[in-house]
Protein backbone atom coordinates (compact mmCIF):
# COMPACT_ATOMS: atom_id res chain seq x y z
CA UNK A 1 0.00 0.00 0.00
CA UNK A 2 1.43 3.68 -1.09
CA UNK A 3 1.15 6.62 1.30
CA UNK A 4 -1.25 7.99 -0.73
CA UNK A 5 -3.78 5.05 -0.45
CA UNK A 6 -3.89 6.42 3.37
CA UNK A 7 -4.09 10.36 2.39
CA UNK A 8 -7.58 11.78 2.61
CA UNK A 9 -7.73 15.30 2.23
CA UNK A 10 -4.65 16.62 3.70
CA UNK A 11 -0.81 16.33 2.25
CA UNK A 12 1.66 14.07 3.68
CA UNK A 13 5.46 15.54 4.73
CA UNK A 14 7.98 12.64 5.45
CA UNK A 15 11.26 14.06 6.61
CA UNK A 16 14.66 13.46 8.21
CA UNK A 17 17.50 15.79 9.34
CA UNK A 18 21.15 15.10 9.86
CA UNK A 19 22.59 17.27 12.83
CA UNK A 20 25.28 18.37 14.90
CA UNK A 21 24.50 15.96 17.86
CA UNK A 22 21.54 14.46 19.44
CA UNK A 23 20.13 17.42 21.71
CA UNK A 24 17.56 18.67 20.19
CA UNK A 25 17.64 21.93 21.72
CA UNK A 26 20.96 23.29 21.41
CA UNK A 27 21.96 20.98 18.10
CA UNK A 28 21.81 22.37 14.53
CA UNK A 29 20.82 21.08 11.46
CA UNK A 30 23.62 19.92 8.94
CA UNK A 31 20.87 18.63 6.19
CA UNK A 32 17.53 18.49 5.36
CA UNK A 33 15.42 15.89 3.27
CA UNK A 34 11.90 15.74 3.19
CA UNK A 35 9.60 14.60 0.45
CA UNK A 36 5.56 15.77 0.21
CA UNK A 37 3.35 13.21 -0.95
CA UNK A 38 0.25 14.65 -2.38
CA UNK A 39 -3.52 13.55 -1.36
CA UNK A 40 -4.69 14.12 -4.99
CA UNK A 41 -2.05 11.51 -6.00
CA UNK A 42 0.54 13.99 -7.68
CA UNK A 43 4.14 13.32 -8.25
CA UNK A 44 5.56 13.56 -4.90
CA UNK A 45 7.93 16.44 -4.40
CA UNK A 46 11.13 15.76 -3.01
CA UNK A 47 13.80 18.20 -1.72
CA UNK A 48 17.04 18.09 0.08
CA UNK A 49 20.04 19.96 0.93
CA UNK A 50 22.84 20.82 3.10
CA UNK A 51 23.09 23.36 5.36
CA UNK A 52 26.21 25.57 7.26
CA UNK A 53 25.24 25.32 10.83
CA UNK A 54 27.87 27.91 11.32
CA UNK A 55 29.25 26.07 14.38
CA UNK A 56 32.02 23.12 13.79
CA UNK A 57 30.43 19.71 13.34
CA UNK A 58 31.72 17.35 16.05
CA UNK A 59 33.91 14.16 14.90
CA UNK A 60 31.37 11.76 16.41
CA UNK A 61 28.35 13.45 14.22
CA UNK A 62 30.39 13.15 11.36
CA UNK A 63 31.00 9.29 11.82
CA UNK A 64 27.13 8.44 12.20
CA UNK A 65 26.30 10.67 8.50
CA UNK A 66 29.65 11.46 7.02
CA UNK A 67 29.16 14.89 6.38
CA UNK A 68 32.29 17.71 7.56
CA UNK A 69 32.73 21.33 8.13
CA UNK A 70 34.19 21.29 4.28
CA UNK A 71 31.42 19.86 2.30
CA UNK A 72 28.89 22.64 4.35
CA UNK A 73 30.93 25.62 4.15
CA UNK A 74 29.49 27.70 1.42
CA UNK A 75 26.26 26.30 1.58
CA UNK A 76 22.74 27.97 2.68
CA UNK A 77 22.19 28.76 6.58
CA UNK A 78 19.20 27.42 8.11
CA UNK A 79 17.86 30.77 8.01
CA UNK A 80 17.72 31.25 4.50
CA UNK A 81 16.38 28.15 4.29
CA UNK A 82 13.80 28.75 6.85
CA UNK A 83 10.88 29.55 4.86
CA UNK A 84 11.23 27.43 1.99
CA UNK A 85 10.94 24.80 4.30
CA UNK A 86 8.00 26.50 6.22
CA UNK A 87 6.05 26.53 3.02
CA UNK A 88 6.93 23.14 2.04
CA UNK A 89 5.21 21.89 5.41
CA UNK A 90 2.64 23.83 5.64
CA UNK A 91 -1.19 22.47 5.55
CA UNK A 92 0.08 19.01 5.79
CA UNK A 93 1.05 15.77 8.30
CA UNK A 94 3.92 15.02 8.77
CA UNK A 95 5.60 11.47 9.28
CA UNK A 96 9.67 10.29 9.31
CA UNK A 97 11.38 7.73 12.04
CA UNK A 98 11.57 8.96 15.63
CA UNK A 99 10.45 12.40 14.45
CA UNK A 100 8.39 12.88 17.48
CA UNK A 101 11.23 12.36 19.80
CA UNK A 102 13.80 14.22 17.24
CA UNK A 103 13.25 15.79 13.85
CA UNK A 104 10.09 17.27 15.22
CA UNK A 105 11.34 19.09 18.16
CA UNK A 106 14.76 20.22 16.93
CA UNK A 107 13.64 21.71 13.67
CA UNK A 108 10.94 23.72 16.06
CA UNK A 109 13.48 24.92 18.35
CA UNK A 110 15.72 25.87 14.85
CA UNK A 111 12.76 27.84 13.34
CA UNK A 112 12.18 29.51 17.10
CA UNK A 113 15.82 30.84 16.51
CA UNK A 114 15.00 32.48 13.07
CA UNK A 115 11.50 34.01 14.76
CA UNK A 116 9.29 31.92 12.68
CA UNK A 117 7.18 29.59 14.75
CA UNK A 118 5.98 26.31 13.00
CA UNK A 119 2.45 25.52 14.67
CA UNK A 120 1.52 21.61 15.14
CA UNK A 121 -1.63 22.02 16.40
CA UNK A 122 -4.09 19.95 14.24
CA UNK A 123 -1.05 18.23 12.82
CA UNK A 124 -1.23 14.27 12.38
CA UNK A 125 2.11 12.64 12.89
CA UNK A 126 3.17 9.30 11.76
CA UNK A 127 6.37 7.77 13.34
CA UNK A 128 7.95 4.55 11.74
CA UNK A 129 10.03 4.11 15.00
CA UNK A 130 6.82 4.31 16.98
CA UNK A 131 4.74 1.61 14.79
CA UNK A 132 7.84 -0.70 14.94
CA UNK A 133 8.09 -0.45 18.39
CA UNK A 134 4.04 -1.19 18.47
CA UNK A 135 3.80 -4.42 16.19
CA UNK A 136 7.31 -5.86 17.05
CA UNK A 137 7.29 -5.87 20.89
CA UNK A 138 10.44 -5.49 23.03
CA UNK A 139 9.38 -6.89 26.23
CA UNK A 140 11.26 -10.46 27.51
CA UNK A 141 8.56 -12.74 26.45
CA UNK A 142 9.05 -11.17 22.32
CA UNK A 143 13.13 -11.44 23.05
CA UNK A 144 12.98 -15.22 24.45
CA UNK A 145 10.69 -15.87 21.56
CA UNK A 146 13.01 -14.13 18.69
CA UNK A 147 15.97 -15.34 19.81
CA UNK A 148 15.48 -18.25 21.30
CA UNK A 149 12.26 -19.74 19.71
CA UNK A 150 10.30 -20.57 22.70
CA UNK A 151 7.28 -19.30 24.69
CA UNK A 152 7.99 -17.50 27.66
CA UNK A 153 5.68 -19.71 30.29
CA UNK A 154 6.60 -18.03 33.53
CA UNK A 155 6.24 -14.25 32.33
CA UNK A 156 6.99 -11.85 34.94
CA UNK A 157 7.77 -14.63 37.51
CA UNK A 158 11.29 -13.06 38.94
CA UNK A 159 13.23 -16.47 38.67
CA UNK A 160 11.86 -17.55 35.43
CA UNK A 161 12.64 -13.92 34.05
CA UNK A 162 15.97 -14.21 35.43
CA UNK A 163 16.63 -17.77 33.52
CA UNK A 164 14.57 -15.94 30.34
CA UNK A 165 16.83 -13.40 30.33
CA UNK A 166 20.26 -15.30 30.68
CA UNK A 167 18.94 -16.96 27.61
CA UNK A 168 18.34 -14.24 25.37
CA UNK A 169 21.60 -12.53 26.18
CA UNK A 170 23.63 -15.65 25.19
CA UNK A 171 21.30 -16.54 22.29
CA UNK A 172 22.41 -12.12 21.01
CA UNK A 173 26.08 -13.21 22.06
CA UNK A 174 25.59 -16.27 19.96
CA UNK A 175 23.71 -14.71 17.17
CA UNK A 176 25.78 -11.67 16.46
CA UNK A 177 29.53 -12.45 17.49
CA UNK A 178 30.39 -12.15 13.62
CA UNK A 179 28.01 -9.88 12.57
CA UNK A 180 29.00 -7.45 10.30
CA UNK A 181 30.24 -4.67 10.19
CA UNK A 182 30.07 -4.62 14.02
CA UNK A 183 30.48 -8.13 15.71
CA UNK A 184 29.22 -8.05 19.24
CA UNK A 185 31.69 -7.24 22.41
CA UNK A 186 32.36 -10.71 23.97
CA UNK A 187 33.61 -9.61 27.32
CA UNK A 188 31.48 -7.20 29.92
CA UNK A 189 32.99 -3.80 29.23
CA UNK A 190 32.56 -3.67 25.90
CA UNK A 191 28.71 -5.05 26.45
CA UNK A 192 27.91 -2.41 29.03
CA UNK A 193 29.86 0.11 26.78
CA UNK A 194 27.58 -0.71 23.80
CA UNK A 195 24.58 -0.53 26.27
CA UNK A 196 25.53 2.92 27.60
CA UNK A 197 25.64 4.33 24.20
CA UNK A 198 26.79 8.28 24.88
CA UNK A 199 25.69 8.04 28.63
CA UNK A 200 28.44 9.15 31.02
CA UNK A 201 25.75 8.04 33.97
CA UNK A 202 23.03 5.53 34.15
CA UNK A 203 19.65 8.09 34.34
CA UNK A 204 21.60 9.67 31.20
CA UNK A 205 21.36 13.09 32.97
CA UNK A 206 25.59 13.24 32.22
CA UNK A 207 26.16 12.09 28.79
CA UNK A 208 29.27 12.44 26.06
CA UNK A 209 28.84 14.74 23.50
CA UNK A 210 32.38 15.64 21.02
CA UNK A 211 34.09 13.72 23.63
CA UNK A 212 33.55 15.45 26.98
CA UNK A 213 31.08 14.88 29.73
CA UNK A 214 27.84 17.38 29.52
CA UNK A 215 24.38 18.15 31.24
CA UNK A 216 21.60 16.47 28.88
CA UNK A 217 18.67 18.79 30.16
CA UNK A 218 17.87 21.80 31.40
CA UNK A 219 18.91 25.64 30.56
CA UNK A 220 22.43 23.94 30.06
CA UNK A 221 22.06 20.87 28.41
CA UNK A 222 25.02 20.59 26.49
CA UNK A 223 27.30 22.33 28.36
CA UNK A 224 30.61 20.65 29.59
CA UNK A 225 31.08 19.92 32.86
CA UNK A 226 34.05 21.89 33.41
CA UNK A 227 32.42 24.61 31.64
CA UNK A 228 29.75 24.62 33.96
CA UNK A 229 31.78 24.00 37.05
CA UNK A 230 33.55 27.25 36.23
CA UNK A 231 30.68 29.47 34.39
CA UNK A 232 27.87 28.22 36.66
CA UNK A 233 28.99 27.31 40.09
CA UNK A 234 25.85 28.36 42.04
CA UNK A 235 23.92 26.14 39.17
CA UNK A 236 26.09 22.94 40.00
CA UNK A 237 25.79 23.78 43.87
CA UNK A 238 21.97 23.28 43.45
CA UNK A 239 22.50 20.12 41.48
CA UNK A 240 24.11 19.03 44.81
CA UNK A 241 21.14 19.96 46.98
CA UNK A 242 18.49 18.62 44.84
CA UNK A 243 17.30 15.06 43.88
CA UNK A 244 19.72 13.87 41.59
CA UNK A 245 21.30 10.51 42.05
CA UNK A 246 24.60 9.71 43.82
CA UNK A 247 26.65 9.17 40.50
CA UNK A 248 25.46 12.56 39.08
CA UNK A 249 26.21 14.25 42.02
CA UNK A 250 29.74 12.35 42.12
CA UNK A 251 30.66 13.38 39.20
CA UNK A 252 29.79 16.77 39.59
CA UNK A 253 32.06 17.38 42.57
CA UNK A 254 34.47 16.20 41.14
CA UNK A 255 33.87 18.88 38.43
CA UNK A 256 34.12 21.31 41.18
CA UNK A 257 37.61 20.10 42.23
CA UNK A 258 38.70 20.59 38.30
CA UNK A 259 38.59 16.39 37.74
CA UNK A 260 35.81 15.71 35.05
CA UNK A 261 35.71 12.16 33.37
CA UNK A 262 37.39 11.17 30.02
CA UNK A 263 35.98 8.85 27.75
CA UNK A 264 38.81 6.06 28.13
CA UNK A 265 38.53 6.34 32.18
CA UNK A 266 35.81 3.60 32.58
CA UNK A 267 33.50 5.72 33.97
Amino acid sequence: MLLEDILEERDLVVIDLETTGTNVQTDRIVQFAAVRVFADHRPRRWITGLIDPRVPIPAGATEVHGITDEMVRGMPTFAECARHIVELMNGADIAGYNVLGYDIPLLVEELKRCGLGFDTTGVRVIDGLRLFMHFERRDLSSALRFYCGREHSGAHGAIEDVRATIQVIEAQLERYRDSTPEPIPTDTAGLAALCMGNRVTLDGKVVWQGGRPCLSFGKHSGVPLDVLARDHRRYVEWMLDADFSADVKRILQGALAGEVPTRGDGT
